[in-house]
């Protein structure tokens, strides 16, 4: 009677000890997969700032070659794309014209973006078949290099329900006149996660808060700022 009690509790003490180690394991997965996920948007996030670093370049590459003057802010008879600078559904245009300062398309989509858009190949046949759908990214449609601190280019998963964003379609938010907007407005999460880069006029890349959007947002909002989001 006696050995077959110790073996009862040796059985029991066994199958205890297995489902410790079991529970061990399982922390161990779920502590290292997060880790991972971490490690892997962290490097999405440095890849983004480092492609909004290229398209700030491009941009101040265009201006030297064209007066100092952004594509937003010179007329299509010079090389630019101010004709389209109202009309949100061809935001993707302002990106187009910078072809011969941008070697590879891809940097208009976000790494953490890509199934959420579609893929540009080519910056001539793609961008008139696609347009705007193959953008990450916000414009300042009134930066220039005068006005160093204002948006130029930023992620666009920006939300603020009162004004529709996010939105179903194109559209234009003036800063100057919806204050509401930039004290409401946050980051959505979906690209990066409740942070979100922004490059500025003077080529510099922000990555911020969304408290620190909204503080940018105003300190930036005299009545010529304007976002296109695509």
């Amino acid at each position: 009677m006696e050995s077959y009690s110790k073996r009862t509790l040796s059985a029991a003490f066994n199958i205890r000890e297995l489902i410790v180690v079991i529970a061990v394991f399982a922390i161990l997965a779920v502590v290292f997969t997060s880790h991972k996920n971490d490690t892997w948007r962290r490097r999405q996030r440095i890849a983004c700032v480092g492609q909004q670093k290229q398209l700030g370049l491009a941009f101040r590459i265009f201006a030297t070659d064209h007066g100092d003057k952004y594509p937003m802010s010179l007329s299509t008879n010079l090389g630019g794309t101010a004709e389209w600078k109202n009309n949100p559904s061809q935001l993707f245009r302002h990106f187009q014209i910078l072809s011969n300062e941008l070697s590879v398309p891809k940097v208009i989509i976000c790494p953490s973006d890509y199934k959420f858009r579609l893929e540009s190949t080519n910056f001539q046949n793609d961008f008139e078949a696609k347009g705007n759908s193959t953008i990450s990214y916000f414009i300042g449609m009134d930066a220039d290099e005068t006005r160093p601190q204002m948006f130029l280019v930023g992620d666009r998963d920006i939300v603020d329900p009162r004004f529709g964003l996010p939105n179903k379609v194109s559209s234009i938010v003036n800063l100057g006149t919806n204050h509401s907007f930039q004290a409401g407005a946050s980051w959505s999460g979906r690209i990066h996660r409740n942070v979100g880069n922004v490059a500025l006029g003077d080529g510099s890349v922000q990555q911020l808060t969304s408290s620190r959007l909204r503080q940018r947002l105003m300190n930036s909002g005299d009545r010529t700022n304007r976002l296109g989001f695509p």
